[in-house]
């Protein structure tokens, strides 16, 4: 009984420290894209259209570049069941993540509710927007590390009016300590 207790500990404290490590992980990575000090007005999570077009785009087990011929290898990432399994997992949790203005030294995050109270007012909508929180509404994931933190699957976007705005879905590769872009998954624009 003594064994399980300490075992169980153990494997708890391991759990906690890991996923300690992973949010850490995930704060680095998004301060390094956005910027430290960026003045960033954020949702405070992604919509279920986002997550769906995300796991959609993660379904398969050989994930290519944007725009890549077929028998180029460096422009494909094979993903192990495993790993498939894990990001399927980690996209799934993204339903329910809900980020915080402690993000960003200089962000705000607003809630969906807010946003829509503004936009579903025709009266307000972009001008309102722009004149209380600024020219762009941002949205983005949680980065998912793979491989011993090598690789890191990204989502971000944003919009800018009724007509402007673009999102992109991209892995990226360590590189001497350095995120460097290295496939785009797929993107929108409008």
């Amino acid at each position: 009984m003594f064994i399980k207790s300490i075992c169980g500990f153990i494997l708890t404290s391991f759990t906690i420290i890991n996923a300690h490590s992973q949010d850490q992980e995930s704060r680095v990575f998004i301060d390094n894209f956005f910027g430290q000090s960026a003045k960033l007005v954020y949702l405070n999570k992604l919509s279920e259209n986002e997550i769906e077009d995300m796991q959609n785009a993660l379904a398969q087990d050989t994930l290519y570049k944007l725009g890549a011929k077929l028998d180029e290898l460096n422009d494909r990432l094979l993903l192990t069941p495993r790993e498939r399994s894990y990001v399927q997992n980690e996209l799934t949790q993204l339903f329910k993540l809900a980020w915080t203005d402690e993000l960003f030294k200089n962000g705000k995050v607003l809630t969906i509710a807010v946003v829509d109270s503004i936009f579903k007012d025709q009266t307000r909508s972009w001008m309102y927007f722009e004149a209380h929180y600024g020219s762009r509404l941002y949205s983005f994931s949680k980065p998912i590390f793979l491989r011993d933190h090598s690789l890191c699957i990204f989502y971000s976007g944003y919009t800018c009016g009724p007509r402007c705005g673009q999102g992109k879905l991209m892995v990226f590769k360590k590189k001497n300590s350095t995120w460097i872009a290295w496939m785009d998954l797929f993107r929108w624009e409008s």
